[in-house]
């Protein structure tokens, strides 16, 4: 009876464990493509690992993308009609990654990180200012 509940306990143990090792932490960019290159249509292809391997109409490209910890590649905006915007692509990199490094390529305009919202759990409550605060911006209490 002992054996089977320290088995239990083990097992709860590796699989708590195993949730938090496996977590990927990752940074999302937007990229930008210089208007006289053509990625053309990009094929992608999942590792093992979750990272993505891509094929481009630039060999020399796809290569550099493929040495890095790319989990994402698409177009940003894959219906805009505005040439500029169909240069975009969000790109997700692992957290290690130096995202400076696609600066020193030639076929890159811009990268850009995109900016994570701040979530400190606070959420405004005006039921707390109505009674606690002003109680008379609602309610009209009678004066005696």
């Amino acid at each position: 009876m002992k054996t089977h509940a320290h088995r239990i306990f083990i097992f709860i143990v590796v699989v708590i464990s195993s949730i938090f090792l496996t977590a990927q932490n990752t940074e999302e960019y937007y990229l930008e493509i210089k208007p006289e290159y053509n990625l053309g249509t990009i094929q992608q292809t999942t590792n093992n690992d979750g990272t993505i391997s891509i094929t481009t109409n630039i060999n020399d490209f796809s290569n550099f993308v493929n040495d890095k910890e790319v989990y994402f590649f698409e177009k940003a905006f894959p219906t805009s009609t505005t040439p500029r915007l169909q240069k975009v692509y969000l790109v997700t990199l692992g957290e290690n990654e130096i995202f400076t490094d696609f600066t020193f390529r030639y076929e890159i305009e811009n990268i850009i990180p995109l900016e994570k919202p701040i979530l400190t759990g606070f959420y405004p409550n005006d039921y707390n200012e109505i009674l606690y605060e002003n109680p008379r911006t609602i309610f009209r209490i009678p004066c005696m």
